[in-house]
């Protein structure tokens, strides 16, 4: 949640003697203080002593840093006050990266450059999703922490950071921050920029840390090369007339990372890369890392421990699209985030974080039987069993949004792949009484669009005569409905949220069960309770049936070989392998066809009861499959050899989603026990 109010700290605790230090034990000096090495109730602290002359009188650095809480934030443990000083304790950290670019770091051996700069951007993104500007951000106030390992990253020196306004800007009197890593908007306030004393009004925003932080990782990468060049008169002076003399210094081996800090320094601060696109670039990198070698996989499982409810079950599961981070719902519909904060490889090491439970907001809903990240992640949606469909922000962890649909149970959700503010929904009503009453209908679908105005409706239902089995977006206005009625409808979303009142119908053979779209080939497929599967091209407004086959056994789940071009790990992707479909067959077996060369699809055995979901990975090197008979099955796209069974022990019948996560070296499935299971591939870990 954003830091709307102030923190009452209570500035005037008085000196109760628990503060120990040498004052010879001089970690650190700073304009308004120095920092020792000291202990707190017997835990090693670094301290930083103020004298009260001194001392801010908005206390802005106690007051936000208090308030932040991030592993990636360094945090205060406790402020005390004589009648001298104020006593502010801090975690230890054992050095710079200063010192680390000038040869003076001595402590613990640290993760490659891409994670310490992957956790400097986690950190600093923290930061901006809590309405801040750090304002000082160079590399005296990164700090490293090996108080765990492996070491963590710490911004630290809240000092100059100020609360944004309601259009993302603060209001900033005088200089603040180092010139050095200042951009050219704030150095040329002034005529004389170079002036300390000179005092103005401004706007900074978080594009200003953007480019400090830019200018601090060329300087890391680089060991010490600042962009814009050497000494406190240059480097200004060349940031003002946008001439970044060293740009084209470092090691080619490192230019992708070079490449994201000269993007963070562009001089129109618009042009600037955000911190979502750094960390996607990063974490890209690190798929792009993870080889084409057959992976080795294990299978962990975190106990959930969900008091005062001990048996609570996992109902759904889904993985974050960026993030290290795995949503997990449960029966009594609270809501777990577990996260990679520390980038631990180990899932099991993971932290968790509670969201608002559906219970407290909605009394009357329960289960969560499925959610779904939009497509950047910034939104994560969940139906329940009473037919609730909710919506929670990814920043702020609170319900944005809420719908019942009074009894009606809504089976799935599909978040458009062409926006981030748009879902649908499919529901069935419940009983056959509730069907008979309501004129024979049976289903319907209900839409939502979150970039309309608030004085007007966000969500359209429609309710039908037939059930809508499963939903593809075949554009970003157009649905294709899957329907039990052997019939496909092509829905137009009309202003926002309304569907059209005409569609089209694409004819089937048999229940139509499951549809996908794959986006490079505008092809729709389609699989029918009949074994039927049939693939529609799609060119302009016209679809027309392209190719079909009988896979002989009622295909249940449908996954197209991700597109290489959509893929951020497009360097590893095969493009041969591009319109490869894989079908999830109720005989248990799986199917492989690549449609546009007309060939015979390629089945084989998997597993003894029907197949729930199969999924290609991300990076299109692997593919899963779950079944009734609770095992997951992994295939090498390379070789189509098996690689791993693992059983997923499950109680309940409903059916089971596979869940990647976006490094393509974990996946999941809802367990309906009381613990998480998570089969992961982790290099050089047992």
């Amino acid at each position: 949640m954003a830091l709307s109010k102030a923190v009452q700290c209570d500035f005037s605790k008085p000196w109760s003697g628990n503060i120990e230090f040498e004052k010879t034990n001089v970690l650190g000096r700073g304009g308004f203080g120095v920092v020792y090495r000291g202990t707190y109730n017997g835990e090693i602290i670094a301290v930083k002593r103020i004298i009260l002359e001194n001392v801010d009188p908005l206390n802005r650095e106690v007051m936000l840093q208090t308030q932040l809480d991030h592993v990636n934030v360094l945090k205060i443990l406790t402020v005390e006050q004589s009648s001298d000083f104020r006593y502010i304790v801090l975690e230890l950290c054992t050095g710079t990266l200063e010192q680390l670019c000038d040869g003076t770091y001595v402590g613990a051996e640290l993760p490659s450059d891409a994670k310490i700069l992957l956790q400097i951007t986690k950190g600093l993104r923290y930061i901006h999703s809590q309405k801040l500007v750090h304002r000082d951000i160079k590399p005296e106030n990164i700090l490293f922490s090996d108080k765990t390992m492996p070491v963590l990253v710490k911004l630290s020196d809240f000092g100059l950071s100020k609360q944004l306004s309601t259009n993302d800007t603060c209001t900033m009197s005088g200089f603040k921050g180092s010139q050095l890593w200042m951009p050219a908007e704030l150095l040329m306030l002034t005529d004389n920029s170079l002036q300390m004393s000179v005092l103005f009004e401004a706007k900074g925003s978080p594009s200003s840390d953007i480019f400090a932080t830019g200018c601090v990782t060329f300087y890391y990468v680089t060991r010490g090369i600042h962009p814009f060049g050497s000494g406190a008169i240059e480097v200004p002076k060349n940031i003002r007339k946008n001439k970044p003399v060293n740009i084209e210094q470092g090691d080619p081996g490192l230019n992708f990372l070079l490449d994201i800090a000269r993007e963070m320094i562009k001089f129109n601060p618009k042009e600037r890369l955000g911190l979502d696109k750094v960390l996607e670039k990063l974490r890209s990198r690190q798929r792009l890392s993870y080889t084409c070698k057959t992976p080795e996989f294990h299978v962990r499982a975190k106990l959930c421990n969900q008091q005062p409810v001990p048996d609570n079950k996992v109902t759904t599961c889904v993985f974050h699209p960026i993030d290290p981070v795995l949503a997990v719902g449960f029966h009594d519909g609270s809501v777990v985030l577990i996260a990679n904060e520390t980038d631990d490889q180990l899932f099991l090491n993971w932290d968790r974080e509670t969201l608002s439970a559906v219970h407290d907001h909605l009394p009357n809903a329960f289960a969560l039987i499925n959610m779904e990240w939009n497509i950047n992640g910034t939104l994560l949606a969940a139906s329940t069993d009473k037919g609730s469909v909710i919506l929670w922000t990814y920043q702020n962890k609170q319900i944005l949004f809420d719908s019942v649909q009074n009894g009606d149970g809504v089976a799935n959700i599909f978040w458009s792949p062409f926006a981030t503010h748009l879902f649908v929904a499919n529901f069935r009503l419940e009983t056959r009484r509730r069907a008979r009453r309501d004129s024979g209908r049976k289903g319907g679908l209900l839409v939502w669009n979150g970039a309309i105005e608030e004085e007007e409706t966000v969500e359209t239902k429609l309710r039908t005569t037939y059930y809508i089995r499963d939903v593809a977006w075949i554009s970003d206005v157009e649905v294709a409905l899957a329907c039990h009625d052997g019939i496909i409808r092509i829905f137009t979303i009309m202003n926002g949220t309304s569907l059209s009142a005409s569609h089209k119908q694409l004819p089937h053979v048999g229940e139509v069960g499951v549809v996908a779209w794959n986006e490079r080939a505008q092809m729709l497929a389609s699989g029918s309770s009949e074994g039927t599967v049939k693939v529609w091209k799609k060119d302009g407004t016209q679809i027309s049936l392209r190719y079909e086959f009988n896979a002989k056994a009622s295909c249940l789940s449908l996954s197209w070989y991700p597109c290489s071009e959509a893929n951020t790990s497009c360097a590893v992707m095969d493009a041969s392998k591009n319109h490869l479909i894989a079908c999830g067959l109720g005989s248990g077996c799986i199917t492989v066809w690549k449609p546009e060369l007309e060939s015979i699809p390629t089945t084989f055995p998997a597993h003894n009861q029907m197949v729930h979901d199969v999924s290609f990975s991300p990076n299109g090197q692997l593919l899963a499959a779950i079944g009734a008979d609770d095992n997951l099955h992994i295939w090498s796209t390379n070789s189509w050899e098996e690689i791993g069974i693992f059983e997923m022990k499950k109680e309940g019948p409903n059916r089971r989603k596979i869940s990647w996560d976006s490094t393509s070296q974990r996946l999941t499935t809802a367990s309906e026990l009381t613990k998480i299971i998570v089969v992961e591939s982790i290099a050089g870990v047992d």
